[in-house]
């Protein structure tokens, strides 16, 4: 059994989220309000693979309203059902770097970023229209269709490498920020060799000014 979750939202959570409605006939699809810790009653059942779009921090995924839904140390809040086996892939900020080793210890896998995500895109298009977008998130729905068809989380590396792939075809700002990605997608037992890119993780706080018709989303979510 597969579970999707989609918060939904107004801002790049919700573009994001388009994408992911295409898992809805093949996946348990969670979305809006419903994207809270009700999620935990499916756990009741086996569950293979979660897949989530969401904002994140280091220890935390968050679903409708910003609500914790996966965060470290829930057992201590009840949260004890068994997720030994279970893969996780989030597209969220941060959530490699404390939450997935967490979920690790606790007998899952997990994909995901270890820092804030960097993502190029046209507000004045529909999501499913917007050719910058996917450059971004395409590379990760075939991460999710790989890893759908064998259970296996080492699978998600297409994500990394569908990334670089996109970056050889991309003006240099939107290439450099895939790259940026890519090396920092993190996949449970996967080592991978760190790119090398002009420093974009460096010159990012300081951008205040983008080129028009395209908007760079830097921090999805800083608590």
């Amino acid at each position: 059994m597969s579970i999707v979750l989609s918060p939904d939202g107004e801002d790049i959570i919700g573009r994001i989220g388009k994408y992911f409605e295409s898992l809805k006939e093949s996946s348990i699809f969670i979305e809006g309000e419903e994207v809270t810790t009700k999620v935990w009653e499916k756990f009741k059942d086996k569950v293979n693979n979660v897949f989530a779009v969401g904002h994140g921090d280091h220890d935390v995924y968050l679903g409708y309203k910003e609500q914790p839904v996966f965060w470290v140390g829930m057992e201590k809040d009840g949260f004890t059902y068994d997720i030994g086996g279970t893969n996780f892939m989030f597209f969220s900020c941060q959530v490699a770097k404390d939450l997935i080793p967490y979920l690790e210890k606790k007998g899952a896998k997990g994909a995901g970023f270890l820092k804030d995500y960097v993502i190029f895109y046209d507000p004045s298009k529909d999501a499913l229209e917007d050719k910058t977008l996917s450059l971004f998130v395409e590379p990760f729905m075939k991460g999710i269709d790989a890893v759908k068809e064998t259970n296996n989380i080492s699978d998600a590396l297409v994500v990394r490498e569908e990334l670089i792939k996109n970056s050889s075809n991309a003006d240099q700002e939107v290439s450099e920020a895939l790259l940026y990605d890519a090396n920092i997608f993190y996949v449970s037992g996967v080592e991978t060799q760190k790119l090398s890119t002009i420093g974009i993780e460096e010159i990012l706080p300081y951008v205040i000014f983008i080129p028009p018709a395209l908007l760079l989303l830097y921090g999805i979510l800083k608590k």
